[in-house]
């Protein structure tokens, strides 16, 4: 049983497995299971599905159940451009605060995210997460961690959607 303290983490594990498909699209998503896998309380699981649903990631039909969406491409359209004016802001505001020590850090996370590119057949799971790392570089600096999950939710999809085609138009 997987332990987790608030409705935001168990959001964004149940949020990434649907978009990097280990929950497939039409898969259930029942409330009991969920409840005893994150040894979390109905309410709990309930507001998770909730935002599931608000994201267009599940599909709630009373009395029937809870089943995993296809992604959809409206969607995924209007969630780079949110990412996109986040960060943009973000990093406007960055560029002339960074320290000599961000700038490092910065240059070392850069390197390797390009190691990673560059190479023959790229792990996306490690691109993935160096990309992650950079952006939350930038995030922690500002004191904007509040508005991480907007970009950090944005390159799970992103990642997924580049190894499974598997969504609709």
């Amino acid at each position: 049983m997987e332990q987790y303290k608030t409705d935001a983490e168990i959001y964004a594990v149940l949020e990434r497995e649907i978009i990097d498909l280990t929950i497939r699209p039409g898969s259930p998503l029942s409330e009991n299971p969920l409840c005893a896998r994150f040894g979390a309380p109905r309410t709990l699981i309930r507001m998770v599905l909730q935002r599931l649903k608000e994201s267009g990631l599940v599909r709630i039909v009373p009395y029937k159940g809870t089943t995993v969406t296809r992604l959809n491409r409206r969607i995924v359209d209007e969630l780079i451009y949110e990412r996109t004016a986040v960060e943009a802001k973000v990093l406007r505001d960055f560029t002339p605060k960074c320290t000599p020590e961000q700038r490092a850090l910065i240059r070392v996370r850069v390197d390797a995210y390009e190691a990673l590119a560059r190479a023959e057949a790229p792990d996306y799971n490690k691109l993935y997460e160096a990309d992650r790392l950079l952006h939350e570089t930038w995030f922690a600096a500002m004191d904007k961690m509040y508005l991480w999950p907007i970009p950090k939710n944005e390159t799970d999809r992103n990642v997924k959607l580049q190894q499974n085609p598997g969504w609709e138009r």
